[in-house]
């Protein structure tokens, strides 16, 4: 039987992706912070091959060193644990020692212990992909996106900086560390899509899904559509499905792939929930202004379609099931 391990476990995609290694056969090892998010995720999966290791700090030097001692049988690594979100408290406590340090502990214990590890597959972003300079405003996956620096040549963290920071750590770590295992990258946009994981309150909701929850309860209802900003998106059953796939497609090694199902804006985002969910009408903008136009980054997730066998979900069905999932916590 194939071992996997799912850093993050108890995430919003980790949740997708475990399902889907249960339905092939793996056995399952899985990352948590804490015994009681580990026992949500087992529970969900009760009489499979799930099992979960508490690492309450993934940043700490040697971090992941017992999980792979102790699981010398683990064939690939899924790292998903890399927070994404516009609210922190100190940007680089929050955001970028966990993306960079949590992948690059994660690399170091694979080498050391993790002999058997044929693959590690990163969870990165489309920031990555962002090219600020450039006159063309279209990517696919060949750009680095540079983190601008203070007067003194520190970072200045953005929502880009620690996405882009931990995935180049991870190519630099194998170019540098020559590993016995290969490298994948996964970039996404915003990941809209039904919730899998234990949700105590819709308060813990991820990100993306925030803007959904948002129209549906009536926020701009009367009120002007905030900036879109991130005009790309994708369903997080395709992104899950990309890791599998990433494991399972030999020429995925050493690449990087946009996993993107097309663009949209929150004008658009209202006009397909009031489509798809004609209930909810009275709670969304009446004469929102769209967006959507040329000052957006435009990408194509077709690397990920050729290679991967990525078919996406349309924004429609996408939409219409992320509803029909917050509707069960009574948005």
């Amino acid at each position: 039987m194939v071992k996997t391990l799912v850093t993050g476990g108890n995430g919003f995609i980790a949740a997708h992706i475990i399902e889907l290694l249960v339905e092939r056969g793996d056995d399952v090892l899985v990352t948590v912070r804490s015994p009681q998010q580990g026992d949500k995720v087992v529970e969900k999966h009760q009489g499979k091959a799930v099992q979960y290791a508490v690492v309450e700090d993934i940043t700490a030097e040697g971090a992941m060193d017992e999980v792979f001692s102790t699981n010398k049988d683990i064939d690939y690594v899924l790292h998903t644990a890399s927070p994404f979100t516009f609210v922190f408290q100190d940007a680089e406590k929050d955001m970028l020692k966990p993306a960079v340090q949590g992948t690059l502990e994660t690399l170091r214990s694979v080498k050391a212990h993790g002999s058997k590890v044929k693959r590690v597959v990163v969870l990165s972003s489309v920031v990555s992909l962002m090219n600020p300079g450039s006159d063309s405003q279209s990517s696919s996956d060949i750009y680095w996106q540079q983190g601008e620096t203070d007067q003194t040549g520190r970072c200045r963290t953005s929502l880009t900086t620690p996405q882009t920071l931990a995935e180049k750590a991870a190519w630099d770590f194998v170019k540098d560390e020559k590993p016995a295992f290969d490298l994948v990258s996964l970039n996404p946009p915003l990941v809209f899509g039904p919730v899998a994981h234990h949700l105590s309150s819709l308060e813990k909701l991820n990100t993306s899904n925030q803007r959904v929850l948002a129209l549906m309860q009536g926020k701009f209802r009367d009120a002007p559509l905030p900036p879109t900003g991130i005009y790309t998106w994708v369903d997080v059953r395709d992104i899950a499905l990309a890791h599998i796939k990433a494991l399972e497609v030999e020429a995925a090694g050493g690449e990087r792939f946009a996993v993107i199902g097309g663009e949209f804006s929150h004008k658009i985002m209202a006009d397909t929930i009031g489509a798809t969910h004609p209930e909810l009408q009275d709670k969304l903008p009446v004469d929102a202004v769209d967006d959507l136009g040329s000052n957006a980054f435009h990408y194509h997730g077709s690397k990920a379609a050729d290679i991967l066998g990525i078919k996406y979900h349309s924004f429609q069905d996408c939409v219409d099931d992320t509803v029909a999932s917050l509707q069960k916590f009574r948005a």
